[in-house]
């Protein structure tokens, strides 16, 4: 039992007892000896009373003290978890801030580290030469070089459009006419990097917001300047998939119908679109290469995407074998790094490149990249095709459902996606009707960032493949009836006939008794 409880129950005994020896006292004569008793024991009755409030105070005393051991407790518990919120918020907010710190300082690290190579560009005229790129490269090692790398990285900017596609921030991009670029350098607005496009008879020009002045404002304004000139922002495209350190076993680029070159002839010309090339690969050191740069900022260049497309093409080493080695290449750089490390071209780059590749008069251009649709980007590939020239897309690697890309959805752009050794469809290759053949593009052995061949897989490493067949049909068959003999030669994948997973079908070399019977129903191109 409680002490409390205990104390409380002795005291209610004492009072029962001493209200009945007074009810008592009070009916018997004085001296009877029971009020004698009574009187001898009223002595006692005080100092019991006096035991009584002693112990009452007592216990009032141990009450108090426990009620005030029990609020002081609380007090103390509350004021313990005050004290330890307050250190913990303090902690928080100083580790907080230096995680901060630290994210700023690796951000500033990370934007050092990823521009202190500025890769020169390979000369327009000149052949793919290893000791040129080599004395290129030790011109770029200055300070002033890391300074132009750091203004970059604090002025490039994108936003996302409605789509969630990434295009260059505050500026337009216009392609029309020399008299439309001239009302519009005229007029005031802020313009840079006016290019000349001789081939497409077109100039192409960046036109810049001022101020709070919207996009859709200085469209309009645009607009209204030059009426017939094509306006877009300046969208970025990226590479559709990278090499992956996977070593091969193989000595030969090979497909599973063939192995080895599918052509020697040296008559073929074929354009690249893609990254910088790696001039220290094996691999291309003795290819015909003639490579320019259509960046117009001072940042890195990556290579490995470019050069991995470029070795399937015409590579050719000990060890290593592509499509068509003896084939002259024209390979415009276009890629850059972004501050942020993703490998990006932008239109403008696109477009410059498309101009060049008319002039030097490829036969096909391949374009491993994918991105949105672009007014100016449809017009530029429209003026290719009005040449004569075919255009060799991927068809993107952003899954079955992802809406078509471009430039592959582009009318008449022939798209690829990629197949498996087992005629299976790439998992994440795109779907649509923009699909117009299929092409081995997994499992694909080429030129890797090392010494060894690496293998990879994707729609960009199936676009050479149809890339080189139509540049081989192209000395026979005129361009108009080149897709149409491919159709007819292809193997039909998939549900029956034209499918949007497959297209039309496996693309399959066109052998003399095919491309005969094409030449038969078709005019031939050349003699």
């Amino acid at each position: 039992m409680p002490p409390k409880l205990a104390v409380i129950r002795s005291l209610s005994a004492i009072a029962a007892a001493s209200a009945i020896s007074v009810s008592i006292a009070l009916v018997l004569p004085l001296q009877h000896p029971i009020n004698i008793v009574f009187s001898a024991t009223a002595q006692e009755d005080d100092f019991d009373d006096e035991i009584e409030e002693d112990i009452d105070d007592e216990v009032e005393d141990d009450i108090e003290e426990e009620i005030d051991d029990d609020i002081e407790d609380e007090i103390d518990e509350d004021l313990e978890e005050d004290i330890e919120d307050e250190i913990e918020e303090a902690l928080d907010d100083e580790i907080d801030d230096e995680f901060e710190d630290d994210l700023e300082d690796d951000f500033e690290e990370d934007l050092e580290d990823e521009f202190e190579e500025d890769d020169e560009a390979f000369d327009e005229d000149d052949d793919f030469d290893e000791e040129d790129d080599e004395e290129s490269d030790d011109d770029e090692e200055n300070d002033e070089g890391e300074d132009d790398d750091e203004d970059f990285a604090r002025q490039f900017e994108f936003e996302l459009d409605e789509e969630g596609d990434a295009f260059t921030a505050n500026e337009l991009l216009v392609l029309g006419a020399a008299d439309d670029i001239d009302a519009i350098i005229e007029a005031g607005l802020e313009t840079e990097n006016v290019s000349d496009l001789a081939s497409l008879d077109l100039k192409l020009v960046r036109v810049s917001s001022i101020g709070d002045l919207s996009l859709e404002t200085l469209r309009a304004r645009v607009s209204e300047i030059a009426p017939d000139a094509e306006i877009d922002v300046n969208h970025l495209y990226l590479e559709q998939g990278m090499p992956q350190p996977q070593q091969s076993t193989g000595q030969v680029m090979s497909w599973p119908d063939h192995a080895g070159p599918l052509s020697r002839d040296a008559g073929l010309s074929i354009g690249l679109i893609d990254t910088r090339l790696n001039p220290g690969r094996v691999e291309l050191a003795n290819s015909r290469i003639i490579a320019r740069d259509f960046v117009p900022y001072e940042s890195e260049r990556p290579e490995a995407h470019g050069t991995a497309i470029a070795a399937i093409l015409v590579g050719e080493s000990e060890q290593f074998v592509g499509l068509v080695p003896d084939a002259e290449l024209y390979a415009a750089s276009v890629f850059f790094k972004t501050p942020s490390g993703t490998a990006s071209a932008t239109t403008e780059s696109l477009v410059a490149a498309l101009d060049w590749l008319i002039a030097s008069n490829v036969q096909v251009i391949n374009m491993s990249l994918s991105g949105p649709p672009n007014a100016i980007l449809e017009r530029a590939i429209a003026s290719v095709q009005a040449q004569g020239i075919s255009v060799v897309a991927a068809v993107g690697n952003d899954g079955p459902a992802a809406a078509p890309r471009y430039p592959a959805a582009y009318e008449g752009v022939i798209g690829v996606t990629a197949v498996a050794p087992q005629k299976k469809v790439f998992r994440h290759a795109g779907r649509g009707h923009h699909v117009d053949f299929s092409a081995y593009g997994v499992g694909v052995r080429h030129a890797g960032g090392a010494e060894d061949a690496s293998v990879s897989s994707g729609t960009s490493f199936a676009a050479p493949y149809v890339t080189a067949q139509f540049a081989i049909a192209a000395q026979v068959l005129a361009p108009d009836y080149l897709f149409e003999a491919f159709i007819l030669s292809a193997e039909d994948l998939g549900p029956k006939g034209y499918d949007p997973i497959y297209g039309h079908g496996l693309l399959r070399p066109l052998d003399q008794y095919q491309t005969a019977a094409a030449s038969e129903i078709a005019p031939t191109g050349q003699d």
